[in-house]
């Protein structure tokens, strides 16, 4: 489900304290082994939601990443390092993939159990002839140094991909609502959706940096 409650509190392997996070102690500074099945939004103790904070993203990574960062550890050496050296790369990818709206619904999709774009690669139907329309208007444009022209298509591409982003924002929530309810044929629909959608939205933003000036 979308927003399963995160496994915690964890105890603190050297002082059986309660933990907020499972890579580090905040009451002793103990690293903590993480399991391989660890999620990006446990690392970073979020609920498990396309709608995240991106400032409370911002806040927890900042923090945990001074806590787990090698530099920290440097003197100690040894297992810790070593440790420590894992948990910083594991949180960093955690963060890149969580902060970036793309990378995060591609995430939640395979939680979902929906399609790679490379096993599903439809986009909206109505995309491909104007794909197709604007890509030459763009080389048009670019040709005949037409600097206007290509401003204007790069305006209107990025409106169609901000439309785009906000329709998936709204097929994440739709499908977290469904996944709630345990409407398994509304979630599988839902799940195709958002694959078309997010191979649009590549497409639509190819298009958005060929047609920069």
């Amino acid at each position: 489900m979308a927003k399963d409650p995160i496994s915690y509190p964890v105890r603190c392997s050297h002082c059986q304290s309660e933990m907020s996070t499972p890579m580090v102690c905040e009451a002793c500074n103990t690293l903590q082994p993480v399991g391989d099945s660890a999620e990006a939004f446990e690392l970073l103790q979020l609920p498990a939601t396309y709608a995240i904070d991106l400032d409370e993203l911002e806040s927890v990574y900042l923090r945990l990443s001074r806590m787990v960062h090698p530099d920290y550890f440097g003197k100690i050496g040894g297992p810790e390092r070593s440790l420590s050296e894992d948990l910083s790369a594991r949180l960093n990818n955690a963060y890149r993939q969580l902060r970036d709206p793309l990378r995060r619904s591609e995430y939640l999709l395979a939680r979902a159990g929906g399609p790679s774009a490379t096993d599903d690669k439809r986009v909206p139907p109505d995309l491909l002839g104007e794909v197709m329309e604007l890509r030459e208007q763009i080389e048009s444009a670019k040709a005949a140094g037409r600097s206007a022209d290509l401003a204007g298509v790069n305006a209107r591409l990025t409106g169609r991909a901000d439309a785009a982003f906000a329709k998936l924002a709204q097929l994440h929530a739709d499908l977290e609502s469904a996944q709630t309810a345990g409407d398994d044929r509304r979630v599988a629909d839902l799940v195709s959706q958002i694959r078309v959608m997010l191979n649009g939205i590549r497409y639509l933003q190819n298009l958005v940096k060929e047609s920069r000036a």
